[in-house]
């Protein structure tokens, strides 16, 4: 099948745990989910900047959220389904230093695992950030 993403060029894609979604981030700042069977878009996530360099998106906390880079160094996040950015608060740490941190220049680079999400930036420095549910 293939999706159409408005001819914007493709920064990153992340198929959902149970293959049903696919998760597209574009330049433009556009940040799509797809339904995998249909190619129907399910959301789009608004917030981050992506207009002049790739930045990734992945999924988070089971697939029930969405974590994504951004231009201006921040990780931003999103619930799934409602497309809302309140979810989980997240700490973080440069790597190698005990101090919340965050990145000073483009967040380009994301992995998740479980509640935890790594993150790279053109600034060299490399954060651990977890989420902490909001109470």
């Amino acid at each position: 099948m293939e999706y159409s993403v408005m001819n914007h060029p493709i920064l990153s894609v992340c198929l959902s745990q149970d293959q049903m979604c696919l998760l597209v981030s574009c330049l433009g700042s556009l940040l799509v989910l797809f339904d995998v069977l249909s190619g129907e878009v399910l959301a789009l996530y608004k917030g981050h900047t992506a207009e002049s360099f790739a930045v990734q998106a992945q999924l988070c906390l089971n697939d029930q959220g969405v974590v994504c880079g951004s231009e201006d160094g921040q990780l931003r996040y999103w619930d799934l389904l409602d497309g809302s950015d309140h979810g989980p608060s997240w700490i973080s740490a440069h790597v190698g230093q005990e101090n919340n941190a965050e990145h000073q220049s483009i967040l380009a680079s994301i992995s998740t695992f479980d509640n935890q999400c790594v993150s790279a930036s053109h600034d060299g420095s490399i954060c651990l950030w977890r989420a902490i549910p909001n109470s």
